[in-house]
């Protein structure tokens, strides 16, 4: 969290930075960027924009969400019934 908030990432989100910090886990990373949040918006724009000092800040996050991808796919691939 703390290379995230170096971005100033909430803005003036307080209360989305609040729960960031306190409810965030490894595992709901994928929640996390598709709720519209601040998080989305910054992350997008970062890699967009070839911003590469906030895409450093955002690797654990970022691998976060590829991990948890990852489990996804492989659930889903494996549930799959033909």
């Amino acid at each position: 969290f703390e290379q995230l908030n170096k971005l100033n990432l909430f803005g003036a989100f307080a209360y989305e930075r609040q729960l960031f910090q306190t409810m965030y886990q490894s595992d709901a990373a994928i929640e996390w960027y598709t709720k519209g949040s601040a998080l989305y918006e910054s992350l997008n724009q970062a890699l967009v924009q070839m911003d590469y000092v906030a895409k450093h800040r955002f690797r654990y996050f970022v691998s976060d969400l590829m991990r948890q991808i990852h489990q996804v796919h492989h659930q889903q691939r494996n549930n799959r019934s033909f």
